[in-house]
């Protein structure tokens, strides 16, 4: 039987001040947004599928992706390929800076127990999960369970079992990104 995830963070009060007041390890504590994240790694996949499709009209020096794309199957394969991109550098990004692109235009980093920028051990940890655990490696039907109960764990007031298990918060620093600019990138 899987273990009862512990609840998540309050909401921090409505006054500014208030919530700079709630504290973690030196950093202001962050609400838990699952829109910011969800956000967040929707640019970094855009990100990634712009590197990948770069790599690829460099590779080839034409067109012939939108040709593959048509291929059966060709879209789980290229899905699979953004997962393994993102295996492979978002343990570098949470190293070295705390946050992804994504998460960093959203205002987030992500921090250990101790309020530390994560190991490349537990960066890659994390992505694997990730992956696996939240994304379902993109198998079709699968990839939908994965996400259904992780929205279900979400509505329950429970955070992602990646972070919890290991203690990883964000924190927030500032809002860098407005609602339009989302919209823009």
């Amino acid at each position: 039987e899987e273990p009862q995830r512990p609840a998540l963070p309050e909401p921090p009060s409505a006054s500014l001040e208030d919530a700079k007041e709630e504290r973690w390890d030196g950093e202001p504590r962050a609400c838990y947004c699952p829109w910011q994240r969800l956000f967040a790694r929707s640019l970094d996949m855009a990100l990634y599928d712009t590197v990948l499709n770069l790599a690829w009209l460099i590779a080839f020096r034409d067109q012939s992706l939108i040709r593959i794309q048509t291929v059966p199957f060709a879209d789980i394969l290229w899905s699979m390929g953004l997962l393994a991109l993102a295996l492979a550098l978002e343990p570098l990004w949470l190293h070295f800076w705390g946050w992804t692109p994504g998460k960093w235009l959203f205002g987030l980093k992500l921090r250990d127990e101790d309020g530390t920028r994560l190991s490349l051990a537990q960066g890659w940890e994390r992505s694997r999960r990730v992956a696996w655990e939240g994304c379902g490696w993109n198998i079709p039907i699968w990839n939908l369970w994965r996400m259904w109960q992780g929205r279900t764990a979400g509505l329950e007031g429970q955070d992602c079992p990646w972070d919890y298990e290991e203690g990883y918060r964000y924190a927030k620093v500032e809002r860098r990104m407005s609602g339009w600019m989302f919209v823009a990138a």
